[in-house]
């Protein structure tokens, strides 16, 4: 099945995709998590210079392509340039934010105290997160997911909207120069999805989007026994003057 990216303010074709088949997407699951295993025994001190490392590299990557993202937000998703040329700061900044914050986000801290016992913990990485993210905001909602990943050492399956492959393409290929199979462009129809579930492969899930799609996946994270994160559409009624 051919995927047709549009430009909404023209009507024109930016470019056509196919969706990968179930066995192209569960090996680019497999890649994923052979570099989960990869870096799983590395001490934690320096597994935390080398998420420095990349979020700064990325962060460059995308301060060098800023005005061809903007421009490919803009043709593709339909916000004005001016809009898109902050969605790309933002998210510039939030990397930044945490390459900077990554040591102190890490260091083992107290949880809770009662009846003289601590609770002490630290973020860990899981393994791959598989990504399904929205069209609306289409390099901010992968990067709030992505650095935070990234940086405690878990790969990435980004599968965006449809809409917006002509960015995630472009994306990919600016994060796959960070860290290679540590992320991958999911090109998937809603389908196949659940397999990707359940495959042991893929360690938890994430979603941005209606309510309905967050209920169907949080029904498929409990039935295979993945971490889930969901941010769901509201209802709110709005006055269009």
């Amino acid at each position: 099945m051919v995927v047709t990216s549009l430009n909404p303010n023209t009507g024109k074709t930016i470019a056509e995709f196919s969706y990968d088949s179930l066995e192209q997407s569960l090996a680019k699951s497999q890649k994923s998590y052979q570099c989960f295993l990869s870096e799983y025994s590395i001490d934690i001190e320096e597994h935390i210079i080398l998420s420095q490392k990349r979020l700064k590299k990325l962060g460059d990557s995308l301060e060098s392509a800023a005005k061809e993202l903007a421009l490919l937000i803009t043709q593709e998703m339909g916000k004005s340039l001016l809009e898109s040329k902050a969605e790309v700061r933002k998210s510039i900044q939030c990397i930044r934010w945490y390459e900077k914050e990554l040591s102190s986000l890490r260091e083992l801290k107290l949880y809770d105290k009662k009846e003289g016992y601590l609770s002490l913990g630290t973020p860990k990485a899981v393994g791959p997160v598989l990504a399904i993210m929205p069209w609306n905001y289409p390099l901010w909602q992968v990067i709030r997911v992505l650095a935070p990943a990234w940086g405690i050492g878990n790969p990435v399956l980004l599968k965006p909207s449809e809409d917006v492959w002509c960015l995630s393409q472009k994306f990919i290929e600016l994060a796959q120069s960070v860290w290679g199979e540590g992320i991958q462009f999911i090109k998937a129809p809603v389908p196949n999805i659940e397999v990707l579930l359940a495959d042991k492969s893929v360690a938890a899930v994430t979603l941005t989007g209606s309510v309905s799609a967050g209920r169907s996946v949080a029904s498929l994270a409990g039935k295979f026994g993945k971490k889930s994160v969901l941010e769901l559409g509201g209802s709110d009624p709005a006055l269009l003057l």
